[in-house]
């Protein structure tokens, strides 16, 4: 009886593994793997391969939307509204001439900001100056005759420099280089030495050449983006984000991105 029993059972096992193996040969291994697993390890790596392959830099957008698909820009700035984002545009499609009169109310009183304080603008200063300015109350000059004649912030740090030192320091502050020697001399001793000292920020931003005015709308850009960001304004916060921001639009998606962070 005890035989029987073991005969009937390893028939039924026996029965079980033809059937698997014809069902296996029919299918192949993959599709076995689907049946008893859901899906195959190998198919599991593919997908998640699929995956990355959507968003080749990681920086969570996807190929067929990131304005820089191979460099990782989260931000997705476009300061030239080409298309192509600051990350990887290395042509500069904006008007990089003009002065003063090219820059928008806004734009100007960032600079000011940037130039004489060293910072980006807090949202109500800006505000108030941009309404008194667009209203035709007050003027880029009235800010500039604000800040350096009543400003501590202003009198008590590149209110105390030279002319010579001031020049450096709003040379950094706006375009984040050094002055050239030519360009040093012509504000100090030569031909822009009759600009008033408290006046100089202005004439900088109104002289400007091409790699200089990139650096000035791309300070202006970042300092903007901070003050409509911002949840808690911090001065050193302000003055951070602007101070590595120079000619290369690539430098803006690097601020941005901090600005996020701060």
């Amino acid at each position: 009886m005890k035989w029987q029993v073991i005969k009937a059972v390893s028939a039924a096992w026996l029965s079980l593994l033809i059937s698997t193996s014809s069902v296996a040969a029919q299918w192949g291994q993959k599709d076995w793997g689907d049946l008893l697993w859901g899906e195959t390890v190998a198919q599991s790596d593919g997908n998640a391969g699929a995956a990355s392959a959507g968003d080749v830099d990681g920086d969570s957008i996807a190929d067929e939307v990131d304005n820089c698909p191979a460099v990782v820009n989260a931000i997705q700035s476009d300061v030239d509204a080409d298309g192509v984002g600051d990350a990887c545009d290395t042509v500069d499609d904006r008007n990089l001439s003009g002065g003063l009169a090219a820059l928008t109310d806004g734009q100007e009183i960032q600079l000011v900001y940037v130039g004489l304080l060293g910072r980006a603008a807090d949202r109500p200063g800006f505000n108030y100056w941009l309404d008194e300015i667009s209203s035709g109350k007050f003027s880029i000059e009235d800010l500039r005759h604000n800040i350096v004649n009543y400003q501590s912030e202003y009198l008590e740090t590149l209110g105390l420099l030279s002319r010579y030192d001031l020049i450096a320091e709003l040379y950094d502050n706006l375009f984040t280089r050094v002055p050239d020697a030519a360009g040093h001399d012509y504000w100090a001793t030569g031909g822009g030495a009759s600009v008033q000292i408290d006046r100089l920020v202005l004439a900088l931003l109104n002289g400007a050449g091409v790699s200089d005015t990139a650096a000035l709308l791309n300070k202006a850009e970042v300092a903007t983006y901070y003050t409509d960001s911002y949840s808690f304004y911090l001065k050193s916060d302000a003055s951070q984000v602007i101070e590595s921001v120079d000619s290369s639009m690539a430098s803006v998606e690097v601020a941005k991105k901090a600005v996020c962070e701060c």
